[in-house]
């Protein structure tokens, strides 16, 4: 079996997880069992792709074997400190090779359990503003693995199985960390003792086989750009019954064209004419929670905030909502005819310094120019 799982698969030591997930399914495509009856060769292929893509897409266990190289597996378990880790390490002192007092306080599940629990995945995608605002369901595609049902996950033909030649039966073996000497899951055996009388016809032994389904996700309402939605049993599936890993959803939220959310507000511009920043008026907007009307005060300033109460967002967990936030923009005419030019210089030779605001930076300026 080739040592290099980069190599395997066909990609880079930098190759992204898209990258690595393109490959694999590549290889397991060209290297299935159904599709090569009979062929040793394909088999071996499909069997060193499926080991390569387990440890390569889990960013854990890739970083683990990127320092290791070609110890990894004799390495694999020895810096993470799981519940069955926790046992690996204290049965060395102890003599025990089987279930430690952690189990109580891990939930009881056995070293066999947490060697073969399935691959966590992840990924990301996008929603709208609407979306994080209102909540709502996605019909997400997602590429993973399920036991075979063929041997039911165990990789053996009939489930039939032998001892393991590698930990004589023990499912654990001892490994060199540093100066410490500990016991870790037995990698040719994966921590059960013992290994197929014969592969599996339809995974080669592997267990797992890929599979490409549909999963609805529930957005909930209040979600913010960032947050990860951790579903539990949605990942790859367990050897062995081992329990299906979790899928971790990255979330994004997509730019409005007209607002932004900060906290529980929603904020925006909101342009008016120059006489309706006068005189006032009522104006009518769409927004997103749909059409409201807007009263301008006369003698609305550039930039002043209008405050629509109740139509923010409604804050994740929280009955609390948030407020619609409208800073003024004021239009001004590009062109004018020259009756309105007559029209705009009576207004200012009609205006004084005492109808500009005294304490705006551009009152006092216009009074100035009065």
């Amino acid at each position: 079996m080739s040592s290099n799982h980069y190599d395997t698969l066909g990609i880079t030591k930098n190759a992204s997880q898209d990258e690595i997930k393109k490959a694999y399914r590549k290889k397991a495509m060209k290297y299935h069992p159904d599709k090569n009856q009979g062929d040793a060769v394909a088999e071996e292929k499909f069997k060193e792709a499926s080991k390569a893509y387990q440890v390569l897409s889990d960013e854990k266990t890739r970083a683990q074997y990127d320092q290791y190289g070609d110890s990894f597996e004799k390495m694999q378990g020895a810096g993470n400190f799981s519940a069955g880790d926790m046992n690996d390490i204290f049965g060395s002192f102890f003599g025990g090779g089987g279930a430690s007092v952690f189990d109580g306080f891990f939930g009881g599940h056995s070293r066999t359990q947490t060697q073969n629990k399935g691959q966590d995945i992840e990924g990301s995608f996008a929603i709208t503003l609407e979306d994080s605002v209102f909540g709502t369901t996605k019909t997400i595609t997602v590429d993973t693995q399920e036991a075979c049902e063929s041997c039911g996950g165990s990789g053996a033909k009939a489930n039939k199985f032998k001892q393991c030649t590698g930990c004589g039966g023990r499912g654990v073996r001892m490994v060199a960390a540093g100066p410490f000497q500990m016991e870790t899951a037995c990698s040719q055996c994966d921590g059960r003792g013992s290994i197929p009388e014969s592969a599996c016809n339809k995974c080669r032994g592997a267990g797992l086989i890929p599979k490409t389904s549909k999963l609805e996700v529930k957005i909930p309402k209040g979600i913010e750009d960032g947050t990860t939605l951790r579903l539990a049993g949605k990942g790859a599936a367990g050897r062995n019954n081992a329990p299906n890993g979790d899928m971790f959803l990255h979330i994004r939220v997509e730019r409005h064209k007209t607002f932004r959310r900060e906290g529980q507000n929603l904020v925006g511009d909101i342009p008016i004419t120059f006489t309706d920043a006068i005189l006032g008026n009522k104006i009518t907007i769409d927004t997103i929670h749909g059409k409201e009307t807007i009263t301008i005060k006369a003698g609305t300033q550039p930039d002043d905030v209008i405050r629509v109460r109740g139509k923010g967002v409604t804050m994740l967990r929280s009955k609390a909502t948030g407020d619609l936030l409208l800073t003024v923009k004021i239009l001004i005419p590009s062109k004018i005819s020259s009756e309105e030019k007559v029209h705009v210089e009576s207004l200012k030779n009609s205006l004084g310094a005492q109808n500009y605001k005294a304490s705006s930076f551009w009152g006092r300026m216009s009074s100035m120019f009065s």
